[in-house]
């Protein structure tokens, strides 16, 4: 079985380099939630989320039946 790993990346760190969908973590009071959005880098900002972004990774590869 192979795995998928996330390299998660600090928001306040690190950005992401081009317009593209991205998993999450955002910060809702002293919950966190994983979700995908889109980064604007026209406005430097995640599209639903804006600054309660805590966290970002790139999506992993998407299931691949095999034949």
């Amino acid at each position: 079985m192979s795995e998928n790993k996330v390299k998660w990346h600090t928001y306040t760190q690190d950005k992401p380099d081009e317009k593209d969908t991205y998993i999450v973590t955002v910060k809702f009071g002293k919950a966190l939630l994983v979700s995908t959005t889109d980064w604007i880098p026209e406005q430097n900002t995640f599209w639903d989320f804006g600054d309660r972004v805590f966290a970002w990774a790139e999506l992993p590869e998407p299931y691949k039946e095999e034949v």
